[in-house]
């Protein structure tokens, strides 16, 4: 990772915890319940998944996903979610028994 990309980074989670991350409208908290209900099925959440549950039009969709620090959302290999907000389907290696 680059300087500019920790600075970003570093920048876009500041204005999220400044201006977002308690000051919430009705869509912003009907995707994240929708999508935190959907993480604990265990299941990767595709966006189309998300949508229909949601129920933001596409753009909407995606305005509400990117809205959120980098470091608040993950995704698999095929572009499904598997982490928000601190609630993933991946296991960090430092927890792995050995």
């Amino acid at each position: 990772m680059t300087e500019t990309d920790a600075a970003s980074i570093r920048d876009r989670a500041q204005h999220y915890i400044r201006t977002g991350l308690l000051d919430t409208d009705r869509d912003t908290q009907h995707f994240a319940v929708a999508l935190y209900r959907q993480l604990a099925t265990g299941v990767p959440v595709s966006r189309q998944k998300l949508a229909a549950l949601s129920s933001p039009e596409p753009a909407r969709l995606e305005s509400l996903i990117s809205a959120n620090s980098p470091s608040t959302v993950d995704y698999d290999a095929d572009g499904a979610i598997v982490a928000f907000g601190g609630l993933s389907l991946e296991q960090p290696a430092f927890f792995e028994r050995r």
